[in-house]
């Protein structure tokens, strides 16, 4: 990457055009945050909702004072912790951040990304990017330029290389709106992680009766093209036992341990890494490539009850959403 590159990118963004812009967490779709025009583009070319809201990228935590207002400092303890890197704040919008970003809501999500690329760009162009993943709406997110030109082969005006996202899932969202600190989507920053910094409960979504839309938020996203099930070792000798149907589909079967996958002339095997980190890291990747391999099905051997698994339990659990539990009975009914 160089600095023509970089120049190119920002005045792409100031004429109102799109980048593919990389980041440590995924690839995103960038524009320039007050050109509503351009953000109209992001909506459009990713097929989105307009009730679904953007995330906006800013180079310095100063620049926070801009968007946002009524700023606790818990934002600030976090800010300084884990700032440039995956970890999206939910706040009380000012009245300098448009409402096509924030889906008409009061709240803006705001991050600086780690990737140093992301960075020098931000900080050169001297304005927020909003940049939400760069994948069609509910698909895969890109970890690399080419996922970013194989979502759209038309419509980006630059795709800024920056190699294999080191995170490889999408940021923390943490809401800071309310008395108590909510995780709205899990990320590789634990709640745990959060609270050493604040010193305060936070807690997850599912304790409380949340009505923020924020990115990922839905029941179904983060899905490859081939369908997705969810399942333990036990339930896929099963599945597979369930019906002739099953037993002649083309299956990838992605599991921890290959010695003990079932041995079946439709399963293929994908050996995935033990670790959390290193799971997340190549989890879109290993989905891309079984797409363009063309199974009928992905089987993913369901991961440990863990607090460091959370986010990736979460992001297969969306991806199969659509699939849903087929019982062995059902399927031969």
């Amino acid at each position: 990457m160089t600095q023509q590159d970089i120049d190119l990118a920002i005045h792409i963004l100031k004429e109102g055009g799109l980048i593919g812009l990389p980041t440590e967490t995924v690839y995103g779709l960038g524009a320039d945050a007050q050109n509503a025009l351009a953000v109209e583009k992001i909506y459009e070319l990713k097929r989105r909702p307009k009730s679904h809201p953007l995330i906006l990228h800013i180079g310095k935590i100063e620049n926070l004072e801009f968007w946002a207002t009524q700023i606790p400092k818990q934002a600030y303890k976090l800010a300084e912790a884990f700032w440039p890197g995956p970890l999206t704040l939910l706040l009380k919008k000012s009245k300098n951040t448009p409402a096509l970003i924030t889906a008409q809501s009061d709240f803006v999500a705001i991050r600086i990304p780690a990737h140093p690329i992301a960075l020098e760009l931000l900080n050169s162009f001297e304005g927020a990017i909003v940049a939400p993943s760069a994948n069609r709406f509910g698909k895969l997110s890109p970890t690399s330029s080419a996922h970013v030109r194989k979502q759209f082969p038309k419509g980006v005006d630059l795709v800024l290389e920056g190699g294999t996202c080191e995170v490889g899932v999408e940021s923390t969202i943490l809401s800071l709106v309310g008395d108590q600190p909510v995780i709205l989507r899990p990320g590789m920053i634990s709640s745990q992680a959060l609270e050493y910094v604040i010193g305060k409960l936070v807690i997850s979504p599912a304790k409380v009766n949340n009505k923020i839309q924020v990115s990922g938020s839905l029941p179904s996203h983060y899905a490859p093209d081939t369908p997705v099930r969810l399942l333990t070792a036990p339930e896929l000798l099963d599945y597979l036992n369930s019906s002739k149907t099953i037993r002649n589909k083309s299956i990838a079967y992605l599991t921890f341990s290959t010695s003990l996958a079932p041995k079946a002339k439709n399963l293929q095997i994908f050996e995935m890494p033990p670790d959390a980190k290193a799971y997340a890291r190549c989890l879109y990747e290993i989905m891309y490539q079984v797409d363009a391999l063309g199974f009928e099905e992905i089987i993913v051997e369901r991961p440990p009850q863990d607090p460091s698994w959370i986010a990736i339990l979460d992001r297969l659990t969306k991806a199969s959403y659509k699939s849903g539990e087929i019982k062995p009975d059902e399927e031969l009914a």
